[in-house]
């Protein structure tokens, strides 16, 4: 059995093109005796679909067409995706194994929705997300071109 969560990394809605309105809410939490974010599902009202019940059983489902942040910065996900999953670092979440569509480039193949980040030099207090290929290198999500750190759609920070 899955406990409760020591405290809430993220709150985010995703939604499908295919149905209007929020389908469910994902809570990405960190168990007490864990290190690993774990994906707890609520869902919201009969419209919820397979989707939620998919991940709670697997922990990786179908992804949505796109996810709102909390403050409401909108993203767009791969068509096809699987996820969420973790992200490498532990520090977020990601969408794999998808091709394109929502707007997307045809080679954007992943996205990643990273935790806030308050120290340093380079802050993002609401997180950030970043595109990918199929090979792990970040990309500009509109033209598929991989891009230099400086670029400003490295990090694309959300609200």
């Amino acid at each position: 059995m899955v406990g409760e969560g020591v405290g809430d990394v993220l709150q985010i809605f995703v939604g499908s093109g295919e149905v209007k309105g929020l389908l469910q809410t994902i809570k990405i939490v960190k168990l007490a005796d864990e290190s690993i974010p774990v994906i707890k599902i609520i869902e919201e009202g009969a419209e919820a679909s397979g989707i939620a019940e998919d991940a709670a059983k697997a922990g990786v489902s179908e992804a949505p067409s796109f996810i709102v942040s909390e403050g409401g910065t909108v993203f767009p996900v791969p068509k096809g995706a699987t996820g969420p999953i973790p992200a490498t670092s532990g520090k977020g979440f990601q969408f794999i194994e998808g091709a394109g569509g929502n707007g997307l480039n045809p080679k954007v193949t992943g996205f990643r929705l990273m935790d806030p980040v308050t120290t340093g030099k380079y802050q993002y207090p609401g997180g950030y997300g970043s595109y990918f290929n199929k090979v792990g290198q970040t990309i500009n999500p509109l033209t598929g071109q991989t891009i230099a750190p400086s670029n400003p759609w490295w990090h694309i920070p959300a609200k």
